[in-house]
């Protein structure tokens, strides 16, 4: 309803009924700008906002559907998305993809039904070729997809330009490995994707439409199966298979399910024949189960290593940092050993060797922790770290260390390698402290270690938090492992896996081991007889012996498939492009060169990203079109 305005001249009141009509109409009408400040933390799969714009707030989200594909450890992930282009003008937009290791991109493709642009892979160097050609030219047919190698924590590839109040349907296809624990299988949002910035506004009623759906195949019965969020399931073939639809509205980047079967402790071999092509890919998966040890593993040395450097001064996480290690000095065992080790520029130890643990000793050692502060001035952690390791170990006394850390340390990709390198007997935890703490640093430290762990953002968790990490050094943990594939004499076959494959390395009690090969031929296969798996128990009094598993090949789970090719090569090639300092000393250049030719092949052909290949998009009708524009 307009306003009545007592204007006696009538051009006044034209103007005034214009500007009275201009506000009515802009008060209803939905502005995007506002759906983009809201504040909806239930929005379904924010994590996966990889869709950049010069401006997000005109870039609307209107639905999204997920699609996971299972097969026991192996999920492959379709998402599809459709944006509208609120805006009066042309908008370029990016496809911005999440660097991690145990991510294997397989590409993706836009369709605005005008024009389509998928993804091809090729050798760097010709994409580079052909990107500077054309783009000579003002054409642009190819776009490089950034390198794992790039800094940064994304890889960043143009799409092209889409034209105002015009829709776009983009999909995207991904392959990541399930954890497998002793609870079941767990299928959830890879953690790299769980912090990721809204790039998008939302419609006019603030709601995405969204959809998942789950399809779980397991080679033997399913036993149990299990989510939080409202679900239907379907199963079909004698449980063998398993089908779940999720609802509209309730999903989050929280999204689990677990599930198990009676057969997922026992040792298994995973092959699958590629659907396309001849070729065989393997993963065997080994949960060590050490009930029978009956011997108590509390007892140990533990060295706790604290940053005290520049940037621990803000935020309250010095204290944060502290409070925790008095905690831990609190709740360790009578019979156990420690000691604290500050570091920031330089390093320097609470006592110059780990002290006995009793009231003495402890209580001293709080009080010199209370008047800690941030004054150590750089963060290298890496000479701190690597004295430690070098220290001998106490006999029956297993060593754990603790590093506490905000995360911003000079070269994390060394201090990574060279834990991996001189870890040996020893086993690595970290606590990243404080909201801005570095993740890759802190679950990297754990995992090349073999421990565990946690980030510490407040004191509320903080003791639940410690207890956890605590509890984990004294359970036992399984290492050195070594896959042997053998064939009907007896005999090691020589089959192609990731250079860890077979490097020390750590898992605990009631977690799961991993190990990958690739099979070119299929005369391999037919001379494959048996799997045996070697291993050794650490934080155990029994006698340092090989341990052996054996898997006959008759008992080999059988797929027809591409899931496991996807992840098997991506393992391979990402550890081509990121070969250990100790292992790189131990192959030749000939034999290296040979092995990243034979991956450039590989990718090539399987369409996974090596070190020397790149992703590049490219538009169907490119040859006829000056840009890539989808309006």
């Amino acid at each position: 309803n307009e306003k009545t305005f007592c204007v006696s001249d009538r051009c006044n009141m034209g103007s005034a009924l214009r500007r009275c009509r201009e506000r009515n109409r802009r008060k209803h009408a939905y502005s995007p700008n506002k759906a983009w400040m809201k504040n909806s933390p239930s929005i379904a799969f924010e994590c996966f906002n990889w869709v950049l714009a010069a401006d997000p707030s005109q870039l609307i989200l209107n639905n999204i559907h997920v699609t996971i594909d299972c097969h026991e450890d192996i999920a492959e992930f379709t998402v599809n998305q459709c944006f509208r282009n609120f805006s009066n003008k042309t908008m370029e937009l990016s496809f911005d993809f999440p660097k991690d290791k145990e991510i294997a991109f397989t590409g993706f493709t836009a369709n605005s039904g005008k024009k389509e642009v998928s993804t091809y892979l090729d050798i760097t160097k010709n994409v580079e070729e052909n990107d500077n050609n054309t783009g000579s030219q003002g054409k642009v047919k190819h776009v490089a997809f950034a390198q794992p190698s790039v800094k940064g924590e994304s890889n960043r590839l143009k799409m092209g330009k889409l034209g105002p109040r015009m829709d776009i349907e983009l999909k995207f296809h991904f392959t990541t490995k399930c954890a497998r624990t002793s609870k079941g299988f767990e299928i959830r949002f890879p953690p790299c994707l769980q912090k990721r910035k809204r790039n998008f506004a939302l419609p006019s009623d603030g709601h995405i439409k969204t959809s998942l759906s789950v399809m779980i195949s397991s080679p033997v019965k399913i036993d149990a199966l299990h989510s939080a969020f409202p679900h239907s399931i379907e199963y079909q073939k004698d449980r063998l298979s398993a089908s779940l639809c999720f609802g509209d509205k309730k999903l989050n980047d929280q999204f689990l399910i677990t599930w198990t079967h009676r057969a997922m402790e026992i040792p298994t071999l995973s092959l699958e024949k590629h659907e396309d092509y001849e070729s065989y890919a393997a993963m065997v998966n080994f949960m060590p189960k050490l009930d029978y040890l009956q011997e108590d593993f509390s007892r140990g040395e533990f060295i706790f290593i604290l940053d005290r450097s520049f940037s621990m001064h803000g935020g309250g996480k010095m204290t944060l940092a502290k409070e925790a290690v008095i905690f831990f000095l609190k709740s360790l065992p009578r019979d156990s050993f420690f000691n604290i080790v500050s570091f920031g520029s330089s390093f320097e130890s609470l006592f110059e060797t780990t002290q006995e643990n009793d009231d003495v000793v402890a209580k001293k050692s709080c009080e010199e922790i209370k008047k800690f502060q941030a004054n150590f001035g750089g963060t290298e952690l890496y000479e701190p770290l690597r004295s430690v390791l070098k220290q001998p170990i106490r006999s029956n006394y297993p060593r754990n260390i603790f590093v506490l850390t905000d995360g911003g340390v000079s070269e994390p990709s060394l201090v990574l390698d060279m834990v991996r390198s001189e870890c040996g007997q020893n086993r690595v935890y970290a606590l990243g402290i404080g909201d801005d703490a570095s993740s890759s640093l802190v679950t990297g430290l754990a995992r090349a270690g073999g421990g565990h762990h946690e980030m510490v953002k407040d004191t509320q968790l903080l003791r639940s938090k410690v207890i956890s990490c605590l509890q984990k050094s004294f359970r036992p943990a399984v290492a050195d492992f070594q896959v042997d594939y053998l064939d009907k004499n007896g005999s090691c076959m020589s089959v192609e896996r990731p250079f860890s494959s077979n490097s020390p390395r750590f898992i605990l009690e009631d977690h799961s081991f991993h190990n990958f090969a690739f099979l070119e031929s299929e005369d391999k296969v037919e001379q494959l007889s048996q799997i045996v798996i070697y291993y050794r128990i650490i934080n155990s009094l029994i006698p340092d012996d090989l341990q052996r598993v054996t898997i006959p090949f008759s008992e080999a789970n059988k797929i027809t498939g591409r899931k496991l090719h996807t992840m098997v090569l991506h393992q391979l090639s990402r550890e081509l492009g990121e070969i250990p300092i100790h292992l790189e000393k131990l192959i030749e250049g000939s034999e290296l060169s040979a092995k990243k030719d034979m991956m450039i092949g590989i990718s090539k052909k399987y369409s996974v990203l090596c070190p020397d290949t790149t992703f590049y998009a490219r538009s169907h009708n490119s040859e006829s079109s000056d840009v890539q524009e989808f309006g």
